[in-house]
């Protein structure tokens, strides 16, 4: 496909992308109050906040609100489940997109300045994926996007990305549940279980950060 054929294609998704999110912030800023509507509906609730966490974040929202919002909101079991299966969905879709609307027309700007990017073996994905993970500062929407440019293994990409939040997700809905329940223990549990997961991240980075790719 040219360049003409291919702009329609990721300008109509990125700008459909922009729509739901400005919609959202409208909704926001008007009052929505999305945390009494899913605590006041046991049964839909979840599904509701569910829906929430895996369109949202496509849109940059970010996705540490959601982990609190569980926490505040839902039990344990509850909240574990429902961010779960949001983060898997949502992962998904941010690859896809990635892959199928983005890939090529950021390919073609950005493979000539770093064309090893592009020619990635596994064991160079698995390592791209957890340094992506563990730089700071990026936001968790870039990243799935970024590691669907890049071509990593759909596989590869969901298990490790989906294991290091589903340790974020847990330790920060033990905390915050801990701390509303005044549970000691279960807020202690919570914290190490960021930390461990922060520290092992931050190690990665510094490890990997002085190879080149």
């Amino acid at each position: 496909m040219d360049e003409r054929g291919a702009t329609p294609r990721w300008l109509g998704w990125t700008l459909a992308l922009a729509g739901v999110g400005a919609l959202c912030w409208a909704l926001a800023l008007w009052g929505a109050d999305w945390r009494s509507f899913i605590a006041e509906h046991p049964r839909s609730g979840p599904a509701v906040f569910c829906v929430l966490m895996i369109l949202l974040p496509l849109v940059g929202f970010p996705i540490s609100a959601f982990y609190v919002f569980a926490g505040l909101t839902f039990a344990v079991p509850v909240a574990l489940t429902a961010g779960g299966l949001a983060l898997l969905v949502n992962m998904t879709l941010g690859y896809l997109l990635a892959r199928t609307v983005w890939r090529e027309p950021l390919r073609r700007r950005l493979e000539p300045r770093w064309p090893r990017l592009f020619a990635l073996d596994r064991s160079a994905c698995a390592q791209v994926t957890l340094l992506v993970r563990a730089v700071p500062g990026v936001p968790f929407t870039a990243q799935n996007y970024l590691l669907g440019v890049l071509g990593v293994p759909f596989g590869l990409y969901l298990a490790i990305s989906w294991a290091v939040q589903a340790v974020f997700l847990t330790g920060v809905v033990l905390t915050v549940r801990g701390i509303m329940d005044r549970d000691g223990m279960q807020a202690l549990w919570g914290g190490l279980a960021v930390l461990v997961i922060a520290v092992c991240l931050r190690l990665a980075y510094r490890r990997w950060k002085r190879r080149s790719i």
